[in-house]
């Protein structure tokens, strides 16, 4: 450890706090208790505060064995005392929370809307998405957890107990060339703890002061050496289960049923008699409060002909609806009687449990050869309440089901028929999953018996993950529709495609006629007939071998030259299956596709560090750094090449500067390559011709890998003078391009009818006439994005006896923030424009980031107590950019600030009691409404509120 011998005066330490408020203007609003460090920096060993010093050894920023390495890429390492000081449950709750540079993925236990991931913590940094940051477990690469229906393969942090965490180092920039695909936004390696000896439990519960949120936590760690220290065992596991969070109208601000409806009459062209040419003056979209169907109620509404707005209620009796402001096809502002609000059913917070349990060895074969070995095992359960099926249907006169007084007055009227729409609460969904995980990895770690700086490990390891879902409930749509046609025949209610003639229909065999006329009026017959249980299931596997050899051949006048190198192969293979109904696209959603697929890559890699000066008169030292790797994939992939180019460079004591730049790439997965055809129907305009046509999604086999090229520098600085203190600041730059994405039918057929490119027109079929009569539309790599910012990190630490003899203790003032300069986003369609989606708050589109997240936090803390206030800060910004006053009326999405407290007491040896307050003010989030789930974004603002958690801690 570097001491610094010169004191600091009062003077000193006042401009040491005023250049750390320099550095974050208008911010003292946002981070952890014991902030994460850079790579070169760790936390002193005593209360003597010496300043954040260098690592041994930066094992993920790169993979060269080196003594005092700080490597060219920002590296921020957190440390198993920083998830201590927040109660987190798991790493990625605080990863996801406390490191600015991580877009939230999920509420603390994942949202509702999202029911194919209860209980899992995804990583996704930059905004990047989940599947280009790679996450791994002591440099190995982990099975992926896997939902039936998706493209997503993530790394579910959850299945790593918390007590078996020694550290997780975050490498924020482009790491391919070191550790291969996905490593696009950067890596995350979780560090376990190696030979523990001891035993270490935690017990915790916790609560939202709005009387849900109910969690429960126990988690213990074990470790012995037998064997003279030869051997070593270590057991871990974990349980915790949360009883979820209730709908919208649990909370104050989701009562307000704020939602985005377009304006039914916006425009210079007349509508309607009531929509005259001019409109009404306002935007051609509203987010506003108190939004209602107004097309569909519980027991059904007529929304056509002079019956319209007939409203059916208890028993069938029916009455007239009451209409309420900018009524449109779909939703209106008020009115109701009964009204429904969308959301209104969807879980903020969907309850689950999970239990992990992980199991380590190793083995001193010789004094230069170890073996070891793990074994874990985890699974996890949940699931919640979606919203009911919303049906619009034709009704004709002859319905069974239809009241004597309808018909009289459609007879009187003339009519034949009516559409009719229903908010169907007997069809309400109910969602289950459950996620299994096996993993096992065995492994040498060796040196050479000549003795030297040279080191060699191998691994091999095997993961398995089974994905089950069922949904409850689901309504199978053409069952409906046969269901509701109910007539007369002979005297029995039948439906009409069971009758011989023009609308029999074989699929209806077995139909049981539904009464769709009045809240309520389903019964249990005709609603076991509509509706079933859509299942799902994956069965993923990987497998991998490994192997790395590191050391330095020979030196420079500057130093040695370190190099490390190494061989991988990986082997995945997935298995999907879904009910013929799902296979069919037969349910109201939850429909998943049946296939199977492998993955399969062989690599090679080299680094090397080379110093160029050592305590000279230019510097203390330069070093420079590259390293490039060689994939051979299995299929169209094929062979790449990513490499990486840096130098850090130390001027005078304390300040480092860096540089890198790297080619990075995501190779397609097997979903994208794989899936299946499925088809819908879509009207598409092929130059002046409109038609009905299948359009097929599928799979794509030709599909390349995603490539991007990532820049970062900057520099860190811990200044001699003022022991305790530094910061630094770093500049990223990654550009994307053929990111796998999908296109519109419609889209591929305008690209073909304008460009003629054998690409978009190989995807259509066309008739002896030259019109289009089916269109696929499989993944391609179309898209790209350009993001780039800057990365603060700054802390200051000292001793209160500096302040006063006689004081104990000491002070941390802490501060992390990403700043996005850019997020420019292209589709790849054509024409379409670049669209920077930085400070864009709205959740419509894909890496949409804010503008500014930060942390910041002061901690006090001696030998038995530690105190923290900590503040999470997201900035303002725009819902969407690219509207403008016409587009809508409230383009503005307010920032939010949260505060935290926690705190520590050692009420005996090895005995802790703690405590955590989250969202201290229990701060509401701004009005950000999505589509169809929520009435915020409940990625970045959080719609539990505060929430108060204490457990204690037993070390032995």
């Amino acid at each position: 450890m570097r001491r610094i011998a010169i004191q600091p005066t009062l003077l000193s330490q006042v401009s040491s706090v005023a250049l750390f408020v320099s550095l974050t203007p208008g911010i003292a609003q946002a981070q952890q208790a014991t902030a994460p460090t850079t790579s070169e920096q760790a936390a002193p060993a005593s209360d003597e505060i010496t300043g954040p010093v260098a690592s041994d050894i930066v094992v993920t920023a790169s993979r060269v064995n080196r003594q005092g390495y700080s490597a060219p890429t920002p590296t921020v390492v957190v440390g198993g005392a920083q998830l201590e000081q927040k109660a987190a449950t798991n790493i990625g709750q605080y990863l996801l929370t406390e490191v600015p540079a991580f877009r939230p993925t999920t509420q603390p236990t994942s949202n509702g809307a999202n029911q194919r991931s209860n209980g899992s913590n995804y990583l996704d940094l930059r905004g990047l998405g989940t599947s280009r940051t790679l996450v791994l477990v002591d440099g190995n690469r982990f099975v992926p957890e896997m939902a039936a229906g998706l493209a997503g393969y993530n790394v579910n942090l959850n299945q790593i107990p918390a007590l078996l965490v020694d550290r997780v180092e975050v490498v924020t920039g482009g790491a391919s060339a070191q550790w291969g695909s996905d490593a696009v936004a950067g890596v995350v390696n979780i560090l376990l703890k190696k030979n523990f000896n001891g035993f270490q439990a935690e017990a915790q519960g916790g609560t939202s002061t709005h009387g849900d949120n109910r969690s429960l936590r126990f988690g213990f760690l074990a470790g012995k050496d037998f064997a003279d220290g030869r051997v070593n065992l270590t057991v871990s596991a974990d349980y915790e289960k949360n009883y979820g969070v209730g709908d919208v109208n649990t909370r104050d601000w989701g009562r307000s049923h704020v939602y985005l409806i377009p304006n039914p009459c916006p425009g210079a062209v007349a509508v309607s008699a009531t929509c005259p040419a001019g409109g009404n003056g306002l935007a051609s979209r509203l987010i506003l409060p108190d939004v209602q169907f107004s097309t569909a109620t519980p027991g059904g509404i007529i929304n056509s002909t002079v019956l319209k707005g007939t409203n059916f209620g208890p028993g069938g009796t029916t009455s007239p609806f009451s209409y309420g402001q900018y009524v449109g096809p779909t939703y209106m502002i008020g009115g109701g009687q009964p009204g429904v609000y969308f959301p209104a059913v969807q879980q903020i917070a969907a309850p689950f449990r999970r239990m992990v349990l992980y199991g380590r060895g190793s083995v001193k074969l010789s004094d230069f050869i170890t073996a070891h070995g793990e074994l874990s095992y985890s699974k996890s359960d949940g699931g919640g309440q979606s919203v009911p099926y919303v049906s619009s249907l034709t009704i004709r006169k002859d319905n069974a089901y239809l009241s004597d007084s309808i018909k009289n007055q459609m007879t009187d009227a003339g009519l034949t028929s009516f559409t009719f729409g229903r908010y169907n609460t007997e069809l309400a969904t109910f969602g289950h999953l459950e996620n299994q995980t096996t993993r096992w990895v065995l492994g040498l770690d060796g040196a050479f018996a000549g003795g030297g700086d040279w080191k060699w490990n191998a691994n091999v390891g095997h993961g398995v993950n089974n994905y089950k879902q069922a949904v409850d409930n689901n309504t199978i749509v053409a069952r409906y529709g046969f269901a509701a046609d109910a007539v007369l025949n002979n005297g029995q209610i039948v439906c009409r495609a069971t009758i011989a003639g023009s609308s029999f229909n074989a699929a209806a065999a077995g139909c049981v006629p539904m009464n769709v006329f009045g809240t309520g009026a389903i019964t249990d017959a005709a609603r076991a007939y509509v509706a079933g249980v859509s299942m799902g299931a994956i069965d993923y596997r990987q497998t991998f071998f490994n192997a790395s050899l590191s050391g330095k051949p020979f030196e420079t006048w500057a130093g040695p030259v370190s190099v490390a190198t190494g061989v991988e192969y990986r082997y995945e293979s997935e298995s999907a299956w879904s009910d013929p109904i799902a296979q069919a696209n037969g349910y109201q959603g939850n429909n998943s596709a049946t296939f199977s697929g492998v993955y399969e890559v062989k690599e090679a890699f080299v680094e090397t560090v080379v110093p160029l000066l050592k305590d000279s008169p230019l510097g203390e030292s330069l070093e420079i750094n590259g390293a490039a790797r060689y994939a051979d994939y299995k299929g169209a992939a094929g062979g790449q090449v990513t490499w990486k180019a840096g130098l850090t460079y130390n001027p005078f004591a304390g300040m480092l500067l860096r540089a890198a730049r790297s080619r990075d790439i995501r190779a397609p997965n097997i979903f994208e390559r794989s899936v299946p055809p499925s088809g819908r129907s879509a009207t598409i305009q092929y130059g002046s011709a409109v038609r009905s046509l299948l359009v097929l999604s599928s799979g794509n086999p030709n599909l390349k890998p995603e490539k991007a090229d990532t820049t970062t520098f900057g520099f860190s600085y811990q200044p001699p003078f003022v022991p305790g203190l530094a910061f630094s600041v770093d500049h990223f730059k990654i550009g994307t391009k053929g990111l796998i994405t999908t296109l519109a039918g419609q889209d591929v057929a305008d690209f073909c009818r304008v460009t003629a490119e054998p690409l978009y027109c190989g995807l259509i079929t066309f008739d002896t006439g030259g019109l289009p009569t089916a269109i696929s539309t499989p993944f391609l790599n179309l898209a790209s994005v350009r993001i780039s910012g800057l990365d603060f990190q700054a802390s200051y630490r000292f001793p209160l006896s500096r302040v006063a003899d006689g004081l104990g203790g000491s002070l941390q003032l802490s501060f992390a923030g990403t700043y996005t300069r850019h997020a420019q986003v292209n589709s790849g369609l054509l024409n379409a424009p670049t669209i920077d989606r930085s400070g864009e708050l709205g959740p419509r589109n894909q890496f949409a980031v804010p503008r500014f997240r930060s942390t910041t936090s002061l901690t006090y803390s001696d030998e038995r107590l530690s105190l923290g206030l900590s503040a999470r800060q997201v900035s303002g910004g725009k819902y969407d950019v690219t509207y403008t006053a016409a587009d809508i009326n409230n383009n503005d999405v307010e920032g939010r600030t949260y505060f935290d407290l926690s705190a520590r007491f050692k009420v005996a040896p090895g005995i802790t009691l703690f405590g955590v307050v989250t969202n201290l003010l229990d701060t509401d989030p701004p009005a950000a409404p999505t589509d169809n789930a929520s009435p915020t974004n409940a990625v970045y603002f959080d719609t539990i509120g505060r929430v108060i958690k204490g457990g204690i801690r037993v070390e032995m």
